[in-house]
This record gives C-alpha cells, sequence and structure tokens, in this order.
C-alpha cells in the first residue's frame, strides 16, 4: 500500500521508538524485542528486489517502522494494513506478525526498491507499481501469481488488460491486483528484467515494446498460458494439474 501521510512516523505521538541500524535499513521499533530478525529479512528483500529489476542495489538505508498490530497500524498511518510505503518520509510501516511479516516486508521493500533504483516515470502506473511490487512479494497464498490468475480465469474472474491497466492507488480488487503481478510475472518470464523496466517507465506500451507483439496478441498468448496452467488444452512441463487448483487451495487475498 502506498502511504500520502503529511506526518513523520518518527515524530508520532504515542509511539516512543528505540532505533537500530543494520546494513540494510534503519529498523525503529516501538517494542525492542519485535521482529528480532527483521535485518536479515530486509536485507533478502532488498537483493531480491534488485535482481528481480535487474539492476545493482544502489538505494540508500529506508527508515522501516514495526508495528505489533494492526490498530497500530492504523494509528501510525490512518491505514489498515499490514504494510505501508511512505515516499514522503523514507519510510516502510511494516506488522510484526507471521506469517505476515516476510511477505509485508518483501512487498514494501519492492515498492520502495523500484521508486529508488529506476527513473522516475512520467506518471507512476499504480498496475506496474503493485504489480512489481507483487511480485518482490514471491506470490500469494503459498501459489505463484501465474497459477492465481488460472484460477480466476478458469472462474470468469480475470480482468482484461484495460481493466487491469486502471487500477487504482488503493482499493483496487484482488482480481485486478492478481492479473497486473500475473502479467508482469508472465512477460519477464519471456523477455526478462528488462520488461519490468519498460512498464515501470511506459506501462503497457512498454511491455508491447519488449514483447514485440501487439497488445490484443500479448492479451491472447496470455490467456492462453493460463488456460493451460488451469487444465485447458495448452499444456506444458510446468503445468499444474486442475485438481491442484481446487477452489478451496486458492486464496481470495493474501493477507
Amino acid at each position: 500500500a502506498e502511504g500520502r501521510l503529511s506526518s513523520d512516523p518518527a515524530r508520532a505521538r504515542d509511539f516512543d521508538w528505540v532505533e537500530e541500524v543494520v546494513a540494510s535499513a534503519r529498523i525503529h521499533r516501538a517494542d525492542p524485542a519485535a521482529a528480532p530478525d527483521l535485518g536479515p529479512r530486509i536485507a533478502e528483500a532488498r537483493s531480491r528486489a534488485a535482481s528481480l529489476l535487474g539492476v545493482d542495489d544502489t538505494a540508500p538505508l529506508p527508515d522501516v517502522y514495526v508495528v505489533s498490530s494492526r490498530e497500530e497500524a492504523r494509528r501510525l498511518t490512518g491505514f489498515d494494513v499490514i504494510g505501508l510505503t511512505i515516499d514522503r518520509h523514507n519510510a516502510i510501516v511494516v506488522l510484526d506478525s507471521l506469517p505476515l511479516l516476510e511477505r509485508s516486508v518483501r512487498h514494501e521493500v519492492g515498492h520502495w526498491m523500484s521508486r529508488r533504483l529506476l527513473p522516475r516515470p512520467s506518471r507512476m502506473r499504480p498496475w506496474v507499481d503493485e504489480g512489481i511490487a507483487s511480485l518482490a512479494a514471491g506470490g500469494c497464498g503459498g501459489r505463484s501469481w501465474t497459477e492465481v490468475a488460472a484460477h480466476l480465469l478458469r472462474e470468469d474472474r480475470l480482468p482484461g488488460l484495460a481493466e487491469i491497466a486502471t487500477l487504482p492507488v488503493m482499493g483496487g480488487s484482488f482480481p485486478a491486483y492478481v492479473g497486473s503481478a500475473a502479467l508482469l510475472e508472465w512477460a519477464s518470464e519471456r523477455a526478462g528484467p528488462g520488461v519490468l523496466r519498460a512498464a515501470w517507465r511506459d506501462g503497457m506500451s512498454g511491455v508491447q515494446r519488449e514483447l514485440g507483439l501487439a497488445i490484443e496478441e500479448i492479451d491472447a498468448a496470455w490467456r492462453a498460458e493460463l488456460r493451460g496452467r488451469s487444465g485447458g488444452s495448452e499444456t506444458s512441463a510446468s503445468t499444474v494439474r486442475p485438481d491442484s487448483l481446487a477452489a478451496d487451495t486458492i486464496p481470495d487475498r493474501c493477507s
């Protein structure tokens, strides 16, 4: 989630932060015992995001604030979230709650790293911003984004590219979030990390340029592979069996 907050978390009332500086971040905890292994988690998330984007990690240290509950997250940020990136204050807020912590750290570090390692585009495209951060998080409910998208397609719930490309900054539907991540996952498997950088810079037109395909061809090829993953006529060595995509094994949200 993206925060546009006027207040600095460091100055938040009712939070007496204890700072720890590690190689990957400045960590601020209201509870000194919270998330003791957060430093290595942030380091892994930074390495993962840089590799995903195909760039060197030259980003500075973020200020990472650890809260212990969603209520604390609401008091600090104004949002009911498990994680938030606050660009204005170089800050990331994460919830110390396993198993959500690892996903939250990877997702928010994915946001933070993209915005510091890639040139700022002429306009931000939330579907790309969220798609890259979701890829950095590493999937959803133990499934790849492609697997979840294949399930949504089979149930006729996967949105079209036009809807994916208009994902709002906050409050978009779960299928649209899945679609943005799964489309970028599919494209990067074919064209490498350069397609993510092109999407960041130019949106869907960047994806078209890197793949050498028209938008209609992208949509058709992507959906054909998803149908194969969900038990359609197209199969591959990595095809997931239809029975392994039973509805009760596919999450309806990732947090």
